[in-house]
């Protein structure tokens, strides 16, 4: 398993995101991953959304790249961002 995270320190209203720009450098095309504390539910949501703009709508939606298993957890005033991959080696 490889696991990947991101934290960042956050207030429960606040957000963090990470992002990497597999095409160029800057912010247009970066393929971010979004993670918050959801009011509500007090369950941390985490989604994938592309930076297209100047100006995103930071709204979930599909990478240029495959994205699963994410996960995410606020604890002790900090946010995390996790991805879990699983491989399989054959020897």
């Amino acid at each position: 398993m490889v696991q990947i995270a991101y934290r960042d320190s956050q207030t429960t209203d606040g957000w963090i995101a990470w992002a990497i720009n597999p095409t160029g450098t800057g912010m247009l095309g970066s393929q971010a991953l979004v993670a918050f504390d959801n009011r509500t539910t007090g369950v941390p949501v985490v989604y994938s959304t592309p930076v297209t703009s100047y100006a995103p709508l930071m709204q979930p939606a599909t990478l240029s790249f495959p994205v699963s298993n994410l996960s995410a957890e606020y604890s002790n005033g900090e946010m995390v961002i996790n991805r879990r991959e699983y491989f399989e080696y054959i020897i």
